[in-house]
């Protein structure tokens, strides 16, 4: 038979390696979480450079012909006209209604409460 010394010396080892264990478990999993969201993160990123990058040649091209058949200052005025419609675009999404609404129905709740 153990003494009571050994059981309990026996239960503090078995304690440790319980805690040893589960932390192993732990830092496992946040390290494939974050590998898969890097690796994600990564893919998303270069597909996006794959695409502009490949598009701007037929940009600068089609930029091209239109500077030689109307002039480049032509160009220039449909550019600006160009980004200030596509700013107009994403300023009306920009709007604190907009935020609120983007908000996951449960804090819609807490901040209707809170509000006037």
């Amino acid at each position: 038979m153990r003494s009571a010394k050994e059981q309990q010396s026996a239960a503090a080892w078995s304690a440790v390696l319980m805690g040893a264990a589960s932390l192993s478990v732990l830092m496992a999993a946040a390290f494939a979480w974050f590998v898969g969201y890097a690796t994600l993160v990564l893919y998303v990123e270069r597909v996006l450079h794959l695409v502009s990058w490949g598009v701007a040649p037929l940009g600068a091209a089609a930029g091209g012909l239109a500077a030689a058949a109307w002039g480049l200052d032509t160009v220039w005025i449909a550019a600006a006209a160009a980004q200030a419609v596509g700013i107009a675009l994403v300023w009306r999404n920009l709007s604190a209604r907009a935020f609120d609404e983007a908000r996951l129905p449960s804090l819609n709740e807490g901040d209707q409460a809170k509000r006037p």
